[in-house]
């Protein structure tokens, strides 16, 4: 069964979550930028140079951190819209204007729970290794109820999570839309169903592949640093070195999934490119079968003939 078009589609549940998407990626990779690459660039080091605690460097860390979950939470969403589009095409619009808020607001409102204690204690920079004096790291006193620790296994289980609800929706998308392809084509040999799928599902799995790699990276570096972090060990070689893949994990977590959705997705192109200029719909024709009556009478009796024609109709 096919879902109805909505009137405006770039204004659909599906556009909403994405152009939201976009202002938290946006916002998260500019305090990405300050928060954690600069202090460890030679260049901009001496900017951060013995920052003494301070509750004003809270606010731009927490941020930093809470953004990078709610980007998780926001892809989550994003495979939930789908899944929902697959299986339930005729509710799908009704649920989601219902639902869209409330699903928006929840997602900011989890890694929240899970990050606000960086609030609570001020922020210090320190030498990112035991001689360094030219790179610098962000870091949060400590807070006295929460074991040593603990922060990076919290993290990992969250990204555990929600990894593999993600997962789980986008893959029972792929076995849906593949389902649904082969039902409209019955007659098609099993061999040849693969060969048959589109595109869209099959970047819909390379984006799900995608997805995944980004959150097993961060998984691991998360108890890599929770396993180190139990033992004190926070000048290990392997902790400076799993802590510098932090940020790059995090653009990778950005930047893969548009960049890949505006290369395979017309509509997505569609919706970019309709930011940065207008460009008008060009006037189409639809020609509809349509019906006449028309009646002819002969000298010896009255008959009626019914003629198919073709009507015109015209939209601009």
């Amino acid at each position: 069964m096919i879902r109805p078009r909505p009137s405006n589609e770039f204004g659909s549940s599906f556009f909403t979550i994405a152009k939201v998407l976009a202002v938290v990626d946006l916002c998260g990779h500019i305090g990405s930028t300050v928060m954690f690459k600069m202090p460890l660039t030679p260049f901009f080091a001496s900017f951060f140079k013995d920052i003494q605690p301070s509750y004003f460097w809270s606010v731009p860390y927490f941020m930093t951190n809470y953004l990078e979950f709610v980007h998780t939470m926001l892809v989550m969403l994003t495979a939930l819209n789908r899944w929902t589009a697959l299986i339930l095409p005729i509710k799908y619009e009704k649920i989601w204007k219902k639902l869209i808020w409330p699903a928006i607001g929840g997602s900011f409102l989890v890694p929240f729970c899970i990050t606000f204690q960086r609030l609570a204690v001020p922020t210090v920079t320190l030498p990112f290794s035991m001689n360094s004096s030219d790179s610098y790291v962000f870091s949060s006193e400590k807070v006295d109820w929460i074991p040593d620790g603990i922060n990076a296994l919290l993290f990992a289980l969250f990204y555990i999570v929600a990894g593999v609800i993600t997962i789980l929706l986008n893959a029972t998308s792929c076995v849906s839309l593949s389902l649904a392809k082969q039902n409209n084509q019955p007659n098609l040999h099993p061999k040849s169903l693969w060969q048959s799928i589109q595109r869209t599902e099959i970047g819909l799995i390379i984006v799900s592949f995608s997805d995944m790699i980004a959150m097993c990276c961060m998984i691991v570096i998360q108890l890599t640093l929770f396993w180190l972090g139990i033992r004190g060990l926070y000048y290990d070689p392997l902790y400076d070195a799993m802590y510098l893949q932090i940020p790059w994990v995090f653009d990778l977590q950005r930047f893969i999934r548009p960049f890949m959705l505006l290369f395979m997705s017309k509509s997505m192109r569609d919706a970019f490119l309709s930011t940065i200029y207008y460009h008008p719909k060009p006037t189409t024709s639809i020609t509809t079968p349509a019906i006449f009556i028309v009646s002819s009478e002969a000298s010896f009796r009255k008959a009626s003939k019914i003629s198919i024609g073709l009507s015109p109709i015209y939209h601009s």
